[in-house]
């Protein structure tokens, strides 16, 4: 099926063979707009890769420009979505499956008549008991909390390892956070935020990660030497990027089959 959305002039050329784009389970639509711009350009906005071409084009140009653009954007997207999509909301539902630094567990999700929300794990599996009146968004934000206190320790040794063994470099507090287009960041006092979405990574992109942003902590741009350093610790490092771009969309609860 071919998305064709035209606003302002009928241009035949640019919407022919602009299929939707299928990426990381969602499909995203092209519209094709003439706009008073100077140059062509592309977007994502929601569910739709928006491009932009200058009304003074004549029908057969800008044909050939959103073709190439809409080109681009499709191979960018297939190879980043997180990119350009943003993460996934992470939402954690009864009979979920989580895979946390490699380990398997089975969410248990139980509505009483308790005063509050009350969570524990035992034999791979999180239990939660929880108010009836307690809502979804409540209940979600006490797993996930629940999650990065069992094993943000986890996760610090790890880093601390990997900066003791490659770099010896003083580091301060390491976070998680819910970014939604970032992996990792690490400031100029070297206080390192990992994105919460990592805790449902295999232990060798965590690892590409945390030596990605301690590799920061030596260079702070992403330059020919820093790429080197990276390399110097996980030669494969551009397999396991080009995993986690291919992944993101995935790193997220699985529900039940």
């Amino acid at each position: 099926m071919i998305s064709r959305v035209i606003e302002i002039g009928e241009i035949t050329e640019i919407t022919e063979g602009l299929t939707p784009i299928s990426v990381a389970g969602r499909t995203i639509s092209v519209k094709v707009l003439r706009a008073q711009i100077r140059n062509c350009y592309a977007r994502v906005r929601g569910d739709f890769l928006v491009i932009k071409v200058p009304e003074r084009m004549s029908g057969r140009s800008a044909g050939k420009a959103a073709t190439e653009l809409y080109r681009r954007m499709s191979n960018a997207l297939q190879k980043d979505p997180g990119r350009f999509l943003g993460m996934p909301e992470i939402n954690f539902n009864d009979k979920d499956t989580l895979y946390i630094l490699d380990n398997k567990l089975s969410v248990n999700i139980l509505r009483t008549d308790a005063e509050r929300i009350k969570i524990s794990t035992f034999n791979g599996s999180i239990y939660v008991t929880a108010p009836i009146s307690a809502s979804s968004a409540r209940i979600n934000l006490r797993i996930r909390r629940f999650i990065e206190k069992t094993y943000l320790p986890d996760l610090c040794r790890m880093v601390h390892a990997i900066n003791e063994k490659h770099f010896c470099s003083t580091i301060g507090t390491i976070t998680l956070r819910d970014n939604l287009t970032t992996w990792g960041s690490c400031s100029r006092d070297n206080n390192i935020i990992l994105n919460f979405r990592l805790l449902h990574a295999p232990q060798h992109i965590l690892e590409y990660v945390a030596v990605h942003e301690l590799a920061h902590t030596k260079i702070r741009n992403h330059s020919k030497r820093f790429w080197q350093t990276v390399s110097s610790v996980i030669p494969d490092y551009k397999e396991r990027r080009r995993w986690l771009r291919t992944n993101s969309q995935f790193l997220k609860p699985l529900p039940a089959s």
